[in-house]
This record gives structure tokens, C-alpha cells and sequence, in this order.
């Protein structure tokens, strides 16, 4: 059965766990959005009364605002059962960056916690009371111990991040002929023993000669780690220095045979970082994951039981029919699978 979605659980939590932040005064939007007038607006003088408005909002959205509303009472329900409250404020200082990021419009901020541009403060509200309660619910059902996080740690993709391969910045002249190439290798070697400035030079060579897509960017393919370069390049940078021009070298780069004079302009060598640096991160990590898990689970058996005892009885017609309907699909789409 599909439930209110729990993704944005997971992004939120990866976004602030583990991390304090300021407390703000409480919202002043619930305030505002609970103290909204009879007439909506006025529309040449005539008055956009806030019944038809919601009417509207029902017609158009209210399937999906009455399943994220359903939900979240039945997760305050199941939270005073057990005991389990949260205030105004433990909300804020848990996610006060993310309703700041919102009111400031940083739509790239949003994005990178998983939630979508079009978020509302409600919504925002919502979902961090959602996120918190069911934390402090489940979290004590969550155990990562030792092997977990280390086994996490030797993943390649964990190793990479922690601990980064260089990064070469390469440029690069392709020709089709030795002799162009050979050329052009002269005509540098000239430039490098008369101390004219090299950067220059090459990128006026390879805006004139090279064949390469990289031609129009001074011969340069950014800063990329060994194993992002063509195999005939990663033999010669293995032993590079920084500053080195390497003569040229017949290679095969897309099934197109080139003629590639190489330009090791910079190598950096970033941070390494141990793993009891990294465990805490680590962990944190494998907590949020495990957190999204067990609440997608444990938001759906609480729709099923409430339906099973017949909790949750929908009283508004308009909404009745659509929400009847599409509970009717996913419990036959469950006994499929």
C-alpha cells in the first residue's frame, strides 16, 4: 500500500542528524496560515471568498493533503501511546536551517535535503514533525555496531570520498598527423626554453590545431582523478610530475586515432581522512538509512491497522469517493505482488 512518502525523511535527517542548531522564536506562519480571512481577494471589487477558495484547494489537492495529514496524526497518535512528544521548538532547533533556507529562497539548499522546490512551509512543518517523532520513536529499535560501519568504510565508493585519488588538470593537444604534432611539440619547447608564458601558448595552439572537443577550452580537461582519463593517458600520469609536457603519443579516444601532446599543468593531492575521523559521519549515515527503512515499514502498518479497525472514516464527499478509490487500487495492487 503507498503511504505518505517518507523519502524526504531520510534526506532531511542525512541534512541536519547529529547537528545543533539555533532556535528560532516559533513560526509565525502557523499563525498566519490558521488566521486566514473570509474574503480571500478582491477581484474588481468583488470579494474571492475563502469557502470557494478552499473548495477549490480540495477539488485540485486535497487526495494528497488529507493522506500527509492522515498520516502525521497517526503518527502523533502512536507517539502519545508511547509516550513520545515533541515540542514547537524542538522542531525549529532540529531543522531551523532548512525553514531559513526557505524563507531566504534557497531553492539549491532544499534540493540538496530532498525536498522539492515547490516545498511550503507547511509542508516543511509537516514533514520535520513527521521526521522528528519518528525518530525518537524508532531510533531505539536501530542498532549499528562496529562491523557495520566498517564494512561501510572499505566500500569503494566511502574510500573514494575520504580518501580522494589525486586530481590531475591535463591539457591537451590532438592532431591527426606526427608531423603536425611534431610541430606543435617543437613550437612549445621553443616557448618553454624562452620563458614565454606557457599557459598562453598552449591554449593559443590548441584554439588553433587541436582536433579535440577540449580545443576550445585552452586543450584543458578540468581537474579529474587517473581513472576519468583514457587508458593511454593514465600509463604516462601514473609518473607524472606537475609541469611536466610529455612529446607526442599516437592514442585511440573514441575509435579516432589522434596524435595527443599532454600538459600535466597541476596535480593535487587532497586530505586523506582516518576512520575514527570518519566514523561518527559514518554512522550518522548508516542511522539515517536504517531510519528510512524502518519508518517507511512502520508508517505503512500504521495505516493498516487503522484501516483494519476502522480508524479512519472519510466524512467529506468531495474527498471520500477519490481517497476510497485510491485505497481500493493499492490494496489490489498489494494482493498482486
Amino acid at each position: 500500500m503507498r503511504v505518505e512518502c517518507v523519502s524526504l525523511l531520510a534526506c532531511m535527517v542525512a541534512a541536519c542528524v547529529l547537528v545543533g542548531i539555533a532556535v528560532c522564536d516559533e513560526p509565525v506562519f502557523i499563525k498566519r496560515y490558521y488566521s486566514v480571512p473570509e474574503v480571500i481577494a478582491l477581484v474588481g471589487g468583488e470579494p474571492l471568498k475563502r469557502e470557494d477558495f478552499i473548495a477549490r484547494l480540495i477539488c485540485d489537492h486535497g487526495d494528497e493533503v488529507l493522506r500527509s495529514m492522515i498520516t502525521l496524526m497517526l503518527i502523533e497518535q502512536e507517539a502519545k501511546r508511547r509516550g513520545v512528544s515533541i515540542t514547537d521548538k524542538d522542531v525549529l532547533g532540529r531543522f531551523n536551517e532548512l525553514f531559513e533556507a526557505l524563507e531566504r529562497g534557497d531553492v539549491e539548499r532544499l534540493t540538496r535535503a530532498g525536498l522539492p522546490a515547490s516545498v511550503t512551509p507547511m509542508m516543511l512543518w509537516a514533514e520535520a514533525k513527521k521526521c522528528l517523532l519518528l525518530e525518537r520513536m524508532l531510533r531505539g529499535e536501530i542498532r549499528i555496531d562496529e562491523a557495520d560501519i566498517r564494512k561501510r568504510w572499505y566500500s569503494p565508493h566511502v574510500q573514494r570520498r575520504y580518501n580522494p585519488p589525486p586530481m590531475y588538470e591535463v591539457r591537451e593537444i590532438g592532431v591527426y598527423t606526427a608531423e603536425e604534432a611534431n610541430a606543435i611539440w617543437n613550437e612549445l619547447m621553443r616557448a618553454q626554453k624562452a620563458r614565454r608564458d606557457l599557459t598562453k601558448v598552449f591554449s593559443e595552439l590548441a584554439a588553433k590545431h587541436s582536433k579535440l572537443p577540449t580545443g576550445r577550452l585552452m586543450g584543458s580537461r578540468g581537474y579529474l582523478s587517473l581513472d576519468e582519463f583514457p587508458q593511454e593517458y593514465r600509463l604516462i600520469l601514473q609518473t607524472a610530475k606537475a609541469g611536466e609536457i610529455f612529446p607526442p603519443m599516437q592514442v585511440l579516444i573514441d575509435g579516432v586515432s589522434y596524435w595527443v601532446i599532454l600538459w600535466v599543468r597541476d596535480i593535487k593531492k587532497l586530505p586523506k581522512v582516518s576512520y575514527e575521523e570518519a566514523k561518527p559521519e559514518i554512522e550518522a549515515e548508516l542511522l539515517t538509512e536504517q531510519l528510512a527503512l524502518r519508518s517507511r515499514e512502520f508508517i505503512r502498518s500504521l495505516w493498516e491497522r487503522a484501516l483494519k479497525e476502522g480508524k479512519i472514516k472519510v466524512i467529506a464527499e468531495p474527498l471520500k469517493e477519490s481517497f476510497e478509490r485510491g485505497l481500493l487500487g493499492e490494496l489490489a495492487g498489494a494482493k498482486r505482488k
